[in-house]
């Protein structure tokens, strides 16, 4: 979605609080010259880019919901201006990248591992139940120690569980 104010269009100047939360897949935003005091984007879950130029009425911007944000360029701001302020904001984009990128790749790896267990406990003829009661159990694990402040007797409680599971298989299940 594209909305374009100004650039062969007539002029406009936008003053006040600049309420944007109703476009939700608003992707790159840019305000140059603008009398905006009230920058609202909370709701602009896909916004990438955001440029803020000559828009001194504009001392500060909530982004924390805007984990898709990579690039930010309010230099040309006195308000905004702060290289601290546009670390941190980067700083917080990627670590919501990381933790949704660490999210899946521990999904992919978990379901790839319950591919090769259901091939072995077939080659093998083992109870099916048995071998879904341990997938479950080592999802479970997995997503507990994946959080970054887990329960280590959540997690010692699931190892026990997943070792009763395969001494049952073992011992001819």
């Amino acid at each position: 979605m594209r909305v374009h104010v100004g650039s062969g269009f007539e002029q406009v100047t936008l003053e006040g609080e600049l309420d944007l939360n109703e476009f939700i897949d608003l992707k790159k935003l840019v305000l140059n010259g603008q009398l905006v005091s009230e920058l609202k984007i909370s709701h602009c879950l896909e916004l990438e880019s955001l440029v803020i130029n000559s828009t001194d009425l504009l001392s500060e911007v909530d982004i924390s919901n805007n984990s898709h944000l990579y690039y930010l360029d309010c230099t040309d701001n006195e308000q905004l201006a702060s290289p601290i302020g546009q670390l941190e904001i980067r700083i917080s984009s990627l670590e919501g990248l990381l933790d949704k990128t660490r999210e899946e790749f521990i999904v992919y790896k978990l379901k790839v591992k319950e591919r090769k267990l259901e091939n072995f406990a077939q080659k093998l003829g083992v109870n099916r139940e048995k071998i879904r009661n341990l997938c479950k159990y080592y999802q479970k694990l997995i997503r507990e120690q994946s959080r970054k402040s887990f329960d280590s007797n959540v997690v010692m409680s699931m190892e026990d569980e997943i070792e009763k599971i395969k001494d049952e298989l073992l011992n001819g299940g």
